[in-house]
């Protein structure tokens, strides 16, 4: 899909031409993909065909886009491998041993910091205010994952009876964890929901927090119910030329 034409520099080091940046990772709509030759974004009214998903040209240059890169080829290989890596424990929770849980929480920071910057429609609303400045500096290795305590990464493994939640993946948006403030989206058979607010969550949900922790481990939930598929679902009930398909990624 088309991104900004105009040419700029870096928004983070400022020295060299942008490059096309994908928002999510194209390594991620290449798995939502499959078979086909494009993934389907679905926006209110209209449907549009999209090869890799949303990428804007106007905020990285190659070396800063590189450096992000290392968590995004993390991510995807973790999201990739998580069914044969996976074990489910006695209370009911999803568990992956050897799991780098810093790296993974970098790439959804870096996720949300790529969106901020982005002038993009489907970007629109997400604002990381005075976190912004930090998380740049988290994720460009200036600063320890520590630093931001305000932020809680909580993963929810979705299944489905109907739907194959891992050929599915969204836009972040704003939400809410319990009163907290928070950005959401799904990821090939994740939803992902990032804290960024001063108040902590209650105390038998901190353990969860992905980014505090060395174990990676989240909820199973049901992905017909997450609030990213009832969005998809008032899109699609809008729109009567538009059917479920695989990589449906909902804009605004």
């Amino acid at each position: 899909m088309e991104g900004d034409a105009k040419s700029t520099k870096c928004l983070y080091c400022g020295c060299e031409e942008t490059i096309e940046a994908h928002i999510i990772p194209k390594a991620f709509g290449r798995l939502v993909r499959g078979n086909a030759q494009n993934t389907v974004r679905v926006t209110s009214g209209r449907t549009k065909k999209d090869q890799f998903g949303v990428y804007d040209n106007g905020i990285l240059g190659a070396k800063c886009d590189g450096k992000l890169g290392e968590y995004d080829e993390y991510a995807h290989s973790f999201c990739r491998s998580f069914a044969t890596n996976h074990k489910i424990t006695d209370q009911g929770f999803f568990q992956v041993d050897g799991a780098d849980c810093a790296k993974f929480s970098k790439f959804i920071l870096a996720v949300l910091w790529r969106a901020s910057v982005s002038k993009r429609p489907e970007c629109q609303g997400i604002e990381l205010g005075p976190y912004a400045p930090k998380i740049a500096e988290i994720i460009f290795g200036r600063r320890p994952l520590s630093d931001l305590p305000e932020f809680d990464l909580l993963l929810i493994r979705l299944q489905s009876s109907r739907l194959v939640p891992e050929n599915f993946y969204t836009m972040p948006n704003r939400g809410k964890i319990l009163e907290c403030n928070s950005y959401g989206f799904l990821l090939t058979g994740f939803r992902i929901a990032a804290k960024l607010d001063r108040r902590e969550l209650p105390v038998k949900i901190q353990p969860f927090s992905i980014n505090k922790s060395n174990i990676m481990q989240g909820a199973v939930g049901d992905f017909d119910s997450s609030p990213e598929v009832m969005g998809i679902k008032k899109i699609m009930a809008s729109n009567a030329l538009c059917r479920p398909q695989k990589g449906a990624i909902p804009g605004h």
